[in-house]
């Protein structure tokens, strides 16, 4: 399982190249609301650049509630410097969706080149960095010239360290889709519903984590908290509806105690639920 709290983004100088549009800026994918997106002006390459005034760890990148269709790509480059001096790292041109591979198909109803994320409302793009780098420039690089929307809209850009749990959770993982539709009977005896938003809650729990993830859980619990957003993937490398369905934007709704049931070893739950 791989957990990135705390975006380094929003610390940084955010600029479009090209500009997006006024209304709905790069500065939108500094905040957690999923409804205030920031959108292109067109379907041109669209370079996104951070830059930090001190030096920054970064091992990942991932553009959360995007509209990038299973055609699109990405690249991610880290800097020394501003002035662009020294190539920490890129990524090359790689996918920006989670495309079916062939054997995965439904055949008669997907098309080549479906994506898992077609029947998801949005899409999420990542990145994970083979081995963290350390710079004050970063560019992400969107490019998707066929989106049938005619622009390309994210909400979220998280981007800094990430943490890997040594082991994965145990058994038991609860993932739960709840929403805040209304349900009630009329006079007559009819069922009607007041839609509301669906979202996710997740529940994992680890036992015997080493001292490595024992501090990595105090800093999330320090820094991060019930306060902040965090990007969680469960199962992630698997590149399936199980990676797509058990990742997302999502804030701790409870604290739970960690556990010493052996030295240096501790028992540790999570309830998140999705932002």
């Amino acid at each position: 399982m791989k957990m990135l709290f705390g975006s380094a983004a929003d610390a940084a100088t955010l600029t479009a190249t090209p500009d997006m549009r006024s209304t709905l800026p790069v500065t939108n994918l500094q905040n957690e609301f999923r409804e205030m997106v920031a959108r292109t002006s067109s379907l041109a390459p669209q370079d996104v650049a951070m830059v930090w005034v001190d030096p920054t760890p970064i091992s990942a990148c991932v553009l959360y509630r995007n509209n990038l269709s299973s055609a699109a790509t990405m690249r991610f480059r880290v800097y020394d410097e501003p002035t662009m001096g020294v190539l920490l790292y890129d990524s090359g041109t790689i996918s920006a969706d989670l495309a079916k591979p062939f054997g995965e198909l439904w055949w008669g109803v997907d098309p080549l080149g479906a994506s898992y994320f077609d029947a998801f409302g949005y899409s999420v793009a990542w990145h994970w960095l083979p081995a963290p780098v350390v710079g004050k420039y970063a560019v992400l690089t969107l490019n998707d010239p066929a989106n049938t929307d005619g622009y390309i809209q994210a909400s979220r850009l998280f981007v800094g360290m990430h943490w890997a749990s040594t082991y994965p959770p145990m058994n038991g993982i609860e993932l739960t889709h709840d929403e805040t539709t209304k349900v009630y009977r009329t006079e007559g005896g009819s069922v009607r519903s007041e839609a509301g938003a669906v979202f996710r809650r997740l529940r994992i729990a680890f036992d015997k984590l080493p001292e490595v993830d024992r501090a990595r859980i105090v800093e999330l619990l320090r820094t991060v908290g019930l306060r902040g957003d965090v990007y969680v993937s469960v199962f992630d490398g698997l590149a399936n509806a199980y990676e797509r369905d058990y990742q997302g934007q999502f804030k701790l709704e409870t604290k739970s105690p960690s556990v010493i049931n052996r030295y240096s070893y501790i028992d540790q739950e999570f309830v998140f639920v999705e932002v």
